[in-house]
């Protein structure tokens, strides 16, 4: 359980905080529970976006909004991930509905997420008592228009490729971050609704 809720915590954010800048590289540092469990760069231009950890790519087509699989060498389309998300969705419902107690409002919470959003001094807090994110701080303000397209792909991506979270929270709280005109310098998660679920920070700096 605890692997799993790990896991959980580090795909729910791994998408939220590769940060972009038009050509630039930036490093990403995550940490569950205190504990460095990855670090990746990223580096976002007009039309692509490539993140690098371990000697391993992933690549984004900005423009055309798609990734690549790599197993098939097949570019995926945004429509296609709304659809496999919105089947996903359905399958989740069904299966949430017998889900272990402690698990099953937060599943059922994610499929159909919820924030209460407050933004002050710098500091934009998304708050449901399920899955909670504190972002602030400025990490770069150039070509982030860019940097929010692509990690709307890698949401998606992370939903089809991992057996994690679906991209639903994440995406509304891109949709939150995107309207600060910047790109975070730093965003903490905490999971009220998962108690045993390691908190993850991620900080991002200009390499």
């Amino acid at each position: 359980m605890k692997h799993f809720l790990l896991f959980l915590a580090i795909v729910t954010l791994f998408n939220s905080c590769k940060r972009s800048a038009a050509g630039d590289k930036l490093q990403v540092d995550v940490k569950a529970g205190g504990e460095l469990v990855a670090n990746f760069s990223l580096t976002v231009d007009a039309t692509q976006a490539v993140a690098e950890a371990e000697g391993q790519r992933e690549l984004f087509n900005i423009r055309e909004m798609s990734w690549l699989e790599p197993s098939t060498g097949q570019w995926v389309s945004l429509d296609r991930c709304k659809a496999a998300a919105d089947q996903s969705k359905a399958q989740a419902l069904v299966s949430a509905v017998s889900a272990p107690a402690a698990m099953k409002a937060f599943l059922l919470w994610s499929l159909n997420p919820s924030f209460e959003v407050q933004e002050a001094n710098g500091v934009l807090k998304l708050t449901s008592g399920q899955m909670d994110y504190v972002i602030e701080g400025v990490a770069s303000k150039k070509n982030a228009e860019r940097y929010f397209d692509y990690a709307i792909l890698n949401a998606y991506k992370k939903a089809m490729t991992n057996e994690g979270m679906p991209p639903f929270a994440e995406l509304q709280a891109l949709a939150e971050m995107r309207k600060l005109g910047c790109i975070p310098r730093r965003i903490a998660v905490t999971f009220p609704g998962m108690p045993e679920a390691p908190g993850v920070v991620m900080e991002i700096s200009e390499k």
